[in-house]
Parts: structure tokens; sequence; C-alpha cells
């Protein structure tokens, strides 16, 4: 469980370019159970990787020139559709390791407007925040997800496509 934290921890730094080490990590035994045939989460996984996504967020927000260049682009409003989109494409592609589905991007991007307009104060940022956190806690960024098509005639074996290959 603590080196699956660690390894997370350190694609962080590549993501986001975040090196910080001040995150607390779970302490009370394994995280989760790596045996792929019957996969258990843990209430100590769900907790780590919120609390991990939730510090990460926060540091990435509080270094405007990190969080800048992070973002890509320059918004002209608190809903700006635009600038948020070019963010879910390009930072979904990365912490997923694929490009994002239309929708997916679509769903990201509501969330994005929803939390950047939820306060009294309007704030891009807000929702920024949001979908990194959701990001970072997406099932397919604590795991690798090897799914593959059907291979026709042979039952059973799939063909892992370019992304899962690359993973």
């Amino acid at each position: 469980g603590r080196l699956m934290f660690e390894n997370l921890k350190g694609t962080i730094a590549d993501l986001l370019g975040d090196t910080s080490k001040a995150t607390a990590l779970p302490s009370a035994g394994d995280a989760f159970d790596e045996n792929y045939s019957a996969p258990e989460v843990s209430a100590t996984l769900v907790e780590g990787v919120e609390l991990l996504a939730r510090d990460v967020a926060a540091r990435l927000q509080s270094d405007v020139a990190r969080r800048d260049r992070v973002l890509g682009c320059k918004p002209t409003r608190p809903d700006d559709a635009t600038c948020a989109r070019a963010f879910v494409e390009r930072m979904g592609r990365r912490v997923l390791r694929r490009p994002l589905a239309v929708a997916e991007v679509d769903r990201f991007v509501a969330l994005h407007k929803s939390a950047a307009l939820d306060d009294a104060a309007p704030n891009f940022y807000a929702g920024v925040d949001a979908v990194l956190r959701a990001l970072l806690q997406d099932p397919e960024f604590i795991f690798r997800v090897e799914v593959g098509t059907p291979v026709p005639g042979r039952p059973g074996v799939h063909r892992l496509g370019p992304f899962e290959l690359a993973s």
C-alpha cells in the first residue's frame, strides 16, 4: 500500500511538477489487494487517495506560476469553457494515459463550471481544483486499466490498444 502511494506521488511530480513531500500517507496496513481476479478497494485506499488529491490540488492553487503552466491557457471569465475544455483534454489525457471521449470531456467541463460558479464570488480556478481532484481520484489513474478488445475467433483473448501498451 505505502509503495503504491509513493508511486502515485512520483507520477504526480511528473504530471504537475509537484515534488512536495508534505502529503501524509496512510499508515494502517496495505491500502489495497493487488489480486487482479478479486480486487478489493479498502477505506484506507479511498481516504489516502482523496487526501493526496486534495493536498496536491491545494498546493497547485497556492503556486500561481506552476498553476498557470499546468493550466496552459488564460481564462477570460470564471466559466471560460474554451480554456476549461483545453485543460480537461490535455490533463485528462496525461492523467488517464489516453485521450478522453467527448462525453468524458463534457462531464469534466460541466464539473468545472459547477465548481467555478458555486460561490458568491465565481472563480475559474475553483473549477480547475475540482477537475484536478476528480482526475487524481479516477480509478484509471490509481490503477493501470488494461481491458483491450476481444480477438475474433479466440475466446478469452484480448488485444491491448496502443495506450494500454504504452502504460
